[in-house]
């Protein structure tokens, strides 16, 4: 596959932690709903679909070529691996951290704003690349972490509200990609 003429389309999808995937199973930090399941749901159109990471610079390292000079070397740590979005509207998880709710929104519910002092929400992702141009799937990733939002939502008169996300690998569950056309975990 020439990637130069590929053109991924993000489908990204989500499932909060405690949803229920079989009558005595829940979503956890270990276990994601099948490929398939309701519990599965979607963030949307996104735009700026970017992968993000956090680094450390390890110490120098010095060693000597065969002619005796030395050769000081330095590697870059990666501590922290996510992605950062645009979706073409709002969605429960922007006004769960927006308002701090300690929940979901629940429509005609009153419900405490600015309740919750730490605003991330613990899901599953389940990214999904597609070729633009002949709708192949190209990867599939389900990873588990956090979403925020990195910066607050900007309410505009006559302008669409457009917020970004932002998600963080994190916990003991391993990240799952897999490559190919077809593909779906």
């Amino acid at each position: 596959m020439n990637l130069f003429k590929l053109i991924l389309n993000p489908q990204v999808y989500s499932a909060r932690l405690g949803a229920q995937i079989a009558p005595d199973t829940t979503v956890s930090e270990l276990l994601a709903p099948p490929s398939d399941h309701d519990a599965w749901q979607s963030m949307g159109c996104l735009d700026d679909f970017t992968h993000t990471k956090e680094t450390i610079q390890d110490d120098d390292f010095v060693c000597y070529d065969p002619q005796g000079n030395p050769i000081q070397d330095s590697d870059e740590i990666v501590v922290s691996d996510g992605f950062t979005w645009r979706s073409n509207r709002t969605n429960d998880f922007v006004t769960e951290l927006a308002y701090g709710l300690t929940g979901p929104p629940v429509n005609g519910q009153p419900m405490e704003a600015f309740a919750k002092t730490v605003r991330e929400i613990n899901v599953w992702l389940k990214i999904q690349g597609q070729n633009a141009y002949d709708r192949t799937q190209f990867l599939t990733l389900n990873v588990y972490g956090k979403i925020t939002l990195p910066n607050p939502i900007a309410y505009k008169n006559t302008k669409s509200v457009r917020p970004e996300l932002m998600f963080k690998k994190r916990g003991p569950a391993p990240a799952i990609v897999r490559f190919g056309p077809e593909l779906n975990l």
